[in-house]
């Protein structure tokens, strides 16, 4: 296969989209208004995309996430295993996240995480630990840790 058959071959699934998520949305010809845009005349809401794409969006936020799971592990926590020190995990980008904290010297580190469906693989090796920790969501905004430690969002 020719590589413009090959892209062409690509650009199908997109074209057959792209009309759906046309249909219930309007461009304003008025100048003036966000390059054309006018967002008063939205008329598809985020959950009809998610529908529509068979994913969901994310704010870092608890909020609906990667393949719609409801759980986020973005925000503060407690850990009690350091005297109720916090952590707080950011998303870096896709499913890269930053955990910043410091423990009972008050020394300041971050290291980093990677998501893994809706639990996190933290490597704490920046700061003396272990690499690969998979710590687990759970009710009520919890990360559970293998070596029984958990952090409670806050």
């Amino acid at each position: 296969m020719t590589r413009r058959a090959t892209f062409v071959a690509g650009l199908a699934p997109l074209a057959l989209a792209l009309p759906a998520f046309a249909d219930n949305a309007r461009v304003s010809p008025a100048a003036g208004n966000h390059g054309g845009w006018d967002s008063g005349d939205v008329k598809i809401s985020r959950e009809e995309i998610q529908k529509r794409v068979g994913a969901s969006f994310s704010d870092g936020n608890n909020n609906p996430g990667a393949r719609g799971k409801k759980v986020g592990v973005a925000g503060t926590y407690t850990d009690p295993s350091h005297g109720g020190a916090k952590r707080t995990i950011m998303v870096e980008g896709g499913r890269t996240y930053r955990i910043d904290g410091a423990d009972e010297d008050g020394k300041p580190w971050s290291i980093s995480g990677i998501k893994s469906g809706t639990d996190i693989v933290i490597d704490f090796s920046a700061k003396g630990g272990p690499k690969n920790v998979l710590a687990k969501t759970a009710a009520g905004g919890k990360l559970k840790f293998p070596d029984g430690n958990v952090w409670t969002k806050v």
